[in-house]
């Protein structure tokens, strides 16, 4: 009985509406009917939304158990937890914070408040820490998982931007490979060693239609990570994208730094006073070093 008259109350205001005014619409009695029961049906649909907006904008808004409160709160005394949490001791975090912070804050708005740097970097770091599921990450971070998919690319980009002249910096001369080299025959008596190169297959979703193009050897479709470190465990190089079923020798040959020595590169190497002549050709798609004394 009541929706009736909610029905035939919406009918009397839209009739009332349509005769009024300068003009006037005639509508038949069944049009008045279907246009009143979709103007209802709208109002209930829009009310339903609004209620279980309501109800995420309450859970996500309980800050007071998201981990970004475990970390100030609890974890400032306990050093060996904040770097297992983050994978960084505390100085470090705190100093990547500063660097991306203008890259990734964002202003307060009359609707919300803006998510902080700080809940940013940490829901990052935890995302690359775990592996977690964005899925399983939204509870610890009080974030929605759209949100999160958002935020975690967004903040990698700004620590790469920061980071990458200072950490990732391949050698452009003769001395730098030098450099390399002698760091590694004095540190693991292995002479001659210009870097240290390994892979990693990423799992991934592929793409629709993709078949086996990124089906590797171990049994899953996955994407290449590649990456050249020196003698102290410190990235000289790195390359993702390569799709899982390629070969090593494939993986680097596709790489920038594949590509760049395409062609025979020569360099006199000096490792601890002895004299090496390093040539590098790219032959059946493998690095080959000739060391020629």
């Amino acid at each position: 009985m009541h929706e009736a008259r909610s029905d035939e109350s919406h009918l009397s205001s839209f009739s009332a509406r349509s005769s009024g005014g300068c003009g006037t619409m005639s509508l038949s009695r069944d049009d008045a009917i279907a246009l009143g029961l979709a103007i209802i049906l709208r109002e209930k649909k829009n009310s339903s939304r609004q209620r279980k907006r309501r109800c995420v904008k309450a859970w996500i808004a309980r800050k007071e158990h998201s981990h970004t409160n475990l970390i100030m709160n609890e974890l400032q005394c306990e050093t060996d937890d904040w770097r297992n949490y983050l994978r960084m001791d505390e100085g470090t975090y705190n100093n990547l914070l500063e660097l991306v912070s203008p890259y990734i804050k964002r202003e307060n708005t009359n609707m919300r408040e803006a998510i902080t740097p700080h809940e940013r970097l940490s829901a990052t770091l935890r995302f690359l820490a775990t592996g977690r599921s964005l899925k399983d990450l939204r509870y610890s971070a009080r974030m929605g998982t759209s949100t999160l998919s958002e935020i975690i690319p967004e903040t990698c980009n700004a620590i790469f931007h920061v980071l990458r002249g200072e950490f990732l910096q391949f050698p452009k001369t003769e001395q730098e490979w030098t450099n390399i080299g002698n760091l590694f025959e004095e540190k693991w008596n292995f002479p001659n060693c210009l870097g240290a190169v390994d892979g990693k297959h990423v799992h991934i979703t592929p793409p629709k239609d993709a078949g086996s193009y990124f089906y590797n050897y171990k049994g899953y479709n996955s994407l290449v990570l590649m990456a050249v470190v020196n003698a102290n465990y410190e990235f000289l190089y790195a390359d993702i994208g390569t799709n899982g079923r390629v070969s090593d020798g494939g993986v680097l040959n596709n790489t920038t730094f594949g590509k760049k020595n395409s062609k025979t590169t020569n360099f006199t190497f000096h490792p601890l006073g002895s004299t090496v002549s390093l040539v590098f050709s790219w032959e059946m798609k493998h690095l080959r070093c000739d060391l020629i004394f």
